[in-house]
């Protein structure tokens, strides 16, 4: 046995087909189909565009305690199918890489999970808005299982109007308030009840909810609100005159379809309240 760089070698190893990379942040995640000449450097990027990273993290690919340096194969570091690798990150300084470049945004929102956007150094927030907007309206989702296997959906986002138990008769499951779900049926908007079709979007889980229960986001440009680092993007500014570089995180915020009541008071203050002066009627302690 011959060793390479620290990392033990074997004879006769097949290629591996199969990668499995450990990673205390983001789990385990699973690689099918790779290819003879895949490097530990493309591999790295594939779980860059897997998990969504900033280019301000680095990934460091370790297997039996040792390093794997980016240039190699997998099949020349010895990695075997179905191997699993050990992954950590560390923060790159910014100054340390060249911030040239803008070919997609991340946006982040508390309503919604994360999406990326293909964007350009000409692209402006009002076009970024009807950007958002269309992937709303019917956008194509991504998931992956546990083993690597990819599913998509395409269809439109709804949220759930209320909190719900699991109905076996109408065979319909529980949801939270707000919980954010797509789905490639038709809304009509009848609100009869009907179970539909519909995806978690958090994890790609089908299930199935009354029409009823979901509330359709429709999110025009007026309706929405960017800022980067604390600052309002206003319609007319280009993403990259303000400072937006490649793979940046841009916020959205609007007001949910869903939202609490008491939330829509902590929204609105200056909502008129309908307060009685005394409190409850005859007003004041009881006289002992």
């Amino acid at each position: 046995m011959g060793s390479l760089g620290g990392i033990p070698q074997t004879i006769d190893i097949l290629p591996p087909r199969c990668i499995s990379v450990r990673s205390p942040v983001h789990g385990m995640l699973t690689f099918d189909g790779i290819a003879e000449d895949t490097t530990v450097g493309h591999l790295k990027v594939m779980i860059v565009e897997r998990v969504g990273l900033s280019p301000a993290r680095r990934i460091h690919l370790s297997w039996f305690g040792r390093e794997l340096p980016d240039q190699l194969t997998l099949a020349q570091c010895r990695v075997r199918s179905s191997s699993v690798l050990d992954m950590r990150l560390t923060l790159v300084r910014l100054d340390a890489f060249e911030r040239t470049s803008l070919e997609r945004v991340r946006v982040l929102c508390t309503c919604l999970e994360t999406q990326t956007y293909a964007v350009d150094r000409t692209t402006t927030a009002a076009e970024l808005k009807l950007k958002i907007r269309s992937f709303l309206t019917r956008g194509e989702h991504e998931w992956f299982g546990k083993k690597g296997e990819r599913s998509t959906a395409c269809g439109t986002t709804v949220f759930v109007n209320a909190a719900l138990k699991a109905d076996e008769k109408a065979g319909t499951e529980a949801f939270g308030l707000g919980e954010e779900l797509v789905t490639t049926a038709p809304l009509v908007g009848e609100g009869k009840g009907k179970p539909i079709s519909v995806f978690r979007v958090r994890k790609g889980k089908p299930a199935m909810v009354g029409d009823s229960s979901v509330a359709l986001l429709d999110l025009p440009p007026e309706k929405q609100r960017l800022s980067f680092r604390a600052q309002t993007i206003e319609d007319s500014q280009r993403l990259w005159d303000v400072g937006v570089r490649h793979d940046d995180v841009i916020c959205l915020e609007f007001e949910s379809p869903t939202m609490p009541q008491k939330l829509q008071l902590v929204r609105a203050p200056d909502k008129p309240k309908d307060k009685k002066k005394g409190g409850k009627k005859g007003g004041g302690k009881k006289k002992k």
